[in-house]
């Protein structure tokens, strides 16, 4: 396989990998797709390098080095903004933490007033 093919096809497993991240950010699913996504990443980084080193022609080096450095991109700024994984407060079908606010009224409202009847709760964040 000639090195400009192998800059052509590192270029398109970078864009097939910036698809898959878009969608799966789109479906808030990256979290699961990760690993996949890095894969994929980490073969084009590698194939764009391979061509490189290869002495791809003009395209094929052009194509190389854009792979390269959009993979240079995507891995520093998937290890700078880690997220810190932390237990949720709430898990859905465990009981609801207590907590006291006031009504729409202004009156005092407790949650332990609801216990043992079956409720619908709706926050709002506010209007302004």
């Amino acid at each position: 396989m000639s090195a400009s093919v192998l800059g052509f096809l590192a270029l398109a497993l970078l864009a097939q990998a910036g698809f898959v991240w878009m969608r799966s950010i789109g479906e808030v699913r990256t979290g699961e797709r990760r690993p996949l996504v890095l894969g994929i990443v980490l073969a084009g980084l590698g194939l764009g390098v391979l061509a490189l080193w290869q002495g791809a022609g003009l395209f094929g080096s052009i194509a190389a080095g854009l792979a390269v450095a959009l993979a240079a991109v995507f891995l520093t700024l998937t290890v700078l903004g880690r997220q810190l994984r932390a237990t949720p407060a709430v898990a859905v079908g465990q009981p609801m933490p207590e907590f006291s606010a006031p009504d729409a009224e202004g009156q005092p409202f407790s949650s332990a007033s609801l216990a043992g009847r079956p409720y619908l709760l709706k926050l709002f964040r506010g209007h302004w």
